[in-house]
């Protein structure tokens, strides 16, 4: 049932970035149990490899993640169903470069041999842009969540 203010192209649309958000956070579950695996033991060849296809399996997903959301005008109409949350879903939007751009920033020094000083400084840039990630998402799963009740609620 469409909720008051949208319609079910932006209900499909919610739907879609949340289980999104979930295969990303998932994602991001993997990579970090990866990271933890090398701060019990010298990372290997085998380990920085893996890390590798983690982080550009990572980038892969969240670029299209990101396309999706901007190509189908979801945040759009939920600013224009919304006013009152357009300059913070402005600012979610936004955000999309920087946490691409902090995770290609990673991609660089992680293909270079995994020594001391280069795997801490690469755990550190991986950790930090994870944090930004599951930041980001959660608060665009928190205001999805919130608007969509609110407007369902205000129809009763």
């Amino acid at each position: 049932m469409a909720a008051k203010n949208l319609g079910e192209r932006s209900e499909q649309a919610a739907r879609r970035t949340l289980a999104e958000h979930k295969k990303l956070f998932a994602l991001v579950a993997e990579l970090e149990r990866h990271l933890d695996r090398a701060s019990r033991e010298a990372p290997s060849a085998s380990w920085a490899e893996e890390l590798r296809s983690y982080l550009g399996e990572l980038h892969d997903e969240l670029g299209a993640h990101f396309a999706f959301e901007e190509s189908s005008q979801f945040w759009e109409e939920l600013a224009e169903a919304f006013p009152r949350a357009a300059s913070r879903i402005s600012r979610l939007v936004a955000e999309h470069d920087k946490i691409m751009e902090s995770l290609e920033e990673v991609l660089g020094p992680a293909a270079e041999p995994m020594g001391g000083k280069n795997a801490a400084s690469v755990d550190a840039g991986v950790r930090g842009a994870i944090a930004r990630l599951r930041r980001h998402e959660a608060e665009e799963d928190e205001l999805i969540q919130r608007l969509f009740c609110e407007d369902l609620g205000s129809g009763d």
